[in-house]
């Protein structure tokens, strides 16, 4: 009877080990954004979703996300290097862009601030950011949760985004496709 329970608990011991230590997924390389397969975003007025690349860089705790963005309006390049599990963290950002694409008059760049952690489940990383925007004396601030995991073959990175607004609350599922090279 001893060996049975010996037997069982060591079972368990090593079992509940190998899932906490299981292997976080690796979310490096260069993304294309398929505007077709995903649930993007409402846009204002007659603006479309840019055409998007992501260019992630992940070694241990440490993550880099390059976002470049192109539409009608120019380029834009967005860059967050974020520590996963460490405290909140301030992020530099470009001044916002008025209605004919130049930086607005009058409208300092926007504060954001950034977290990056592993889902409950180890298979997804989470993102919040807040994005705190002041303009002619007026604060408004935006909520982002950004989650990201790999499909089981490592070529499709799936994006699901909730934003919370002073409008209110929008989801999306954005689908990237991994660029080889």
């Amino acid at each position: 009877m001893k060996k049975i329970i010996s037997f069982t608990v060591v079972f368990f011991l090593i079992f509940s080990i190998s899932v906490y230590s299981q292997k976080k997924p690796n979310l490096s390389g260069s993304w294309e954004l398929k505007k077709e397969k995903s649930e993007l975003p409402q846009m204002r007025g007659d603006r479309q979703m840019p055409e998007t690349t992501l260019n992630i860089t992940q070694k241990d705790k440490n993550i880099e996300i390059v976002t470049i963005s192109k539409s009608t309006r120019g380029e834009r390049t967005r860059k967050i290097n974020l520590t996963i599990g460490a405290a909140e963290t301030k992020i530099e950002s470009s001044p916002m862009m008025g209605s004919r694409g130049r930086a607005g008059r009058n409208m300092p760049p926007p504060v954001v601030i950034a977290k990056a952690n592993w889902n409950e489940d180890g298979k997804s990383l989470d993102i919040t950011s807040k994005t705190i925007m002041n303009f002619q004396g007026q604060s408004r601030t935006m909520t982002t949760i950004s989650s990201y995991s790999l499909s089981e073959d490592d070529k499709t990175l799936i994006e699901k985004q909730t934003r919370t607004t002073p409008r209110g609350e929008s989801e999306s599922k954005m689908v990237y496709e991994k660029i080889e090279k």
